[in-house]
């Protein structure tokens, strides 16, 4: 890769040291300070912006409504040499409205309607962009969307940074005219949020995202060179741009985007015409989308693209936590996946890390275990010819690199949908299971309330137990059953459950010293003695109850001397295994104990 496309790569081309993106003579306040936003509760508040190099900036948080009882907060900070300026108010309770104003010896910048409240990122790529009023019930939801209390801001999406799309950029509250572009998943993310904590608490949503983006989009060059993993991300990018003009990547994306655009027209006028229509019968009548786009010098899709264009600009804004939803690009790259994820939320936490001498120890700790929850991938399967570059092995190697990460970081956590999908449609229409399933996840881990069930049920360490049969433990397992309505499977008019699958529809598949894996039948049984119930995600779930436990038998049929037993491990396929909180078993890949080690 050449200096000039690492320099285009990282979004540094053709800046000039003594240039910058704003008038620093102006003082100014980062785009994500508007009217109405959300600052977070219960931890500093840093404020942010630009100004004329060494000068002095004076932050005032004031209450405005008409009983309150504190009165304002301030502090004051000097400009930097490159004109940035950082101040951080002292922690505040949920409340509002506040105002805000931001001075110099000269000028002042002020804001109302401000709350304070619980302020969650939600990002990745096109899953966590499906806007509301295009997923299942959306206008229906979407009409009844009025909740001053829930506010959204969404981060300009470009690969350079836009002053202009930031300049129009706002926190909106949430209503029929506004929350319709508002991303499906943070919806109902931010909707239970809402309906859980307590009714005077305001939730904002910072939507920052971009469809089509892998995981190298978000991070930036120092940490993408830093592995060969990420390096290959950005040799491809070279390959890919070098030897053309920017005049002639720049025809090639107005070709693309002149095609997409036609493309969507179609299917739009298709949907309206047939509300029922199904993904397979748009293909058909339009055929396949036109996708990826084409890779500019200056893509957002190209690596590093999000980085400085759209994530240092809204750093360090005070955050509850990050919800991830991405994975789907990076599928013939599957088995990087892990190190860049591990990479991503170690850079994301020390971009929003605060300079310790504006912290208390209890705060610098707080710091560095910015929560991060991973929505795992549900099903799915490409149609025939959609892209061959995707095998059946990629996804279950994404959604396992996504549970390796979560054992290896603190404070990192998985939602499983294992249960979601539909089987052609790579941005299935159901949001509100991920989004609601989401926010008790945070509701239990963030929030401390327990009594939510986040676990579904969960193995121990399978063994054999006769020639022919496998014993499987399980927790989190209090009424565990095989749904018949289930991804993967074919849908029963009315929906049943039982204690028994056979093979090819259990999900579970056992393979011998030979590493082929065949499907095998199982059976659900009460256990019959004591288990020591530590699941398998160990470092975050507690000790399961020995109520919870069941046993699962396995039946080995033709499969001798067994190794490995796995379950959910396809791209789309059998997943039939719930517990009476309705929650899924994870897809999981595991040793079988043996006595003759």
């Amino acid at each position: 890769m050449t200096d000039e496309d690492y320099q285009y790569a990282s979004g540094l081309q053709k800046r000039k040291k003594t240039v910058t993106d704003f008038d620093h003579h102006k003082l100014q306040l980062a785009a994500i300070f508007a009217d109405g936003a959300v600052l977070q509760s219960s931890k500093p508040i840093p404020i942010f912006g630009w100004s004329q190099p060494e000068g002095i900036v004076h932050i005032e948080l004031t209450p405005t409504n008409a009983h309150r009882v504190t009165g304002p907060i301030s502090t004051t900070c000097k400009v930097d040499d490159s004109g940035k300026w950082l101040g951080v108010l002292p922690p505040c309770q949920p409340g509002g409205p506040y105002s805000l104003s931001v001075r110099t010896k000269n000028e002042c910048v002020n804001l109302q309607n401000l709350m304070i409240g619980e302020v969650w990122m939600c990002s990745g790529q096109s899953n966590m962009a499906l806007d509301l009023v295009d997923s299942a019930d959306g206008a229906t939801v979407v009409a009844g969307s009025q909740d001053p209390l829930m506010r959204f801001y969404q981060v300009p999406q470009t690969g350079r940074i836009d002053k202009q799309a930031e300049a129009h950029a706002r926190w909106n509250c949430c209503d029929p005219k506004t929350s319709g572009q508002m991303s499906a998943v943070a919806y109902y993310f931010a909707h239970k949020l809402r309906k859980n904590l307590s009714p005077k608490t305001a939730v904002g949503i910072i939507d920052c995202y971009i469809g089509g983006t892998s995981i190298a989009v978000w991070l930036d060059q120092e940490t993408l060179q830093s592995c060969p993993e990420g390096q290959g991300y950005l040799d491809r990018f070279s390959k890919t741009v070098s030897g053309h003009t920017d005049e002639e990547l720049e025809a090639q994306a107005e070709s693309w985007q002149s095609s997409f655009d036609s493309w969507n027209n179609r299917v739009s006028k298709l949907r309206q015409a047939y509300p029922e229509i199904s993904d397979e019968e748009i293909n058909s009548a339009c055929g396949q989308c036109p996708w990826p786009p084409p890779i500019t010098r200056h893509s957002k899709y190209r690596p590093t693209g999000a980085f400085a264009s759209m994530l240092e600009r809204i750093a360090p804004y005070a955050i509850a936590g990050i919800l991830w939803y991405q994975g789907e690009e990076d599928g013939p790259f599957s088995s990087t996946y892990q190190t860049l994820l591990g990479l991503l939320i170690d850079r994301w936490r020390s971009l929003w890390r605060l300079p310790d001498n504006m912290l208390n120890a209890s705060d610098g700790v707080a710091q560095t275990k910015l929560p991060f929850f991973v929505v795992q991938l549900p099903q799915w399967s490409p149609s025939q010819g959609e892209n061959d570059m995707v095998t059946d092995s990629d996804w279950p190697r994404i959604r396992k690199a996504q549970w390796a990460t979560s054992q290896t970081r603190s404070d990192v956590y998985i939602i499983c949908l294992i249960d979601c999908g539909e089987e052609h449609n790579l941005h299935p229409k159901d949001k509100r299971t991920p989004g609601e399933r989401s926010a008790v996840h945070v509701l239990h881990r963030v929030y401390g309330q327990h009594a939510l069930p986040i676990n579904g049920p969960s193995p121990l360490t399978p063994s054999q137990i006769d020639p022919v049969h496998l014993s499987l433990p399980m927790v989190y397992a209090a009424g565990m059953h095989f749904s018949a309505k289930m991804p993967g499977l074919p849908h029963a008019e009315i929906a049943h459950t039982t204690d028994f699958s056979e093979a090819g529809k259990s999900g579970f598949e056992v393979a011998g010293r030979d590493g082929h894996f065949y499907p095998v039948a199982a059976k659900i049984m009460l256990s019959s003695r004591k288990i020591s119930c530590h699941p398998l995600e160990h470092l975050h779930q507690a000790v399961g109850r020995q109520d919870d436990c069941r046993i699962i038998i396995l039946s080995l049929n033709n499969v001798r001397n067994p190794r490995w037993i796995r379950y959910a491990w396809h791209g789309w396929g059998p997943a039939p295994l719930m517990n009476d909180a309705g929650l899924p078993a994870p897809p999981f890949f595991k040793a079988i104990s043996r006595d003759d080690k």
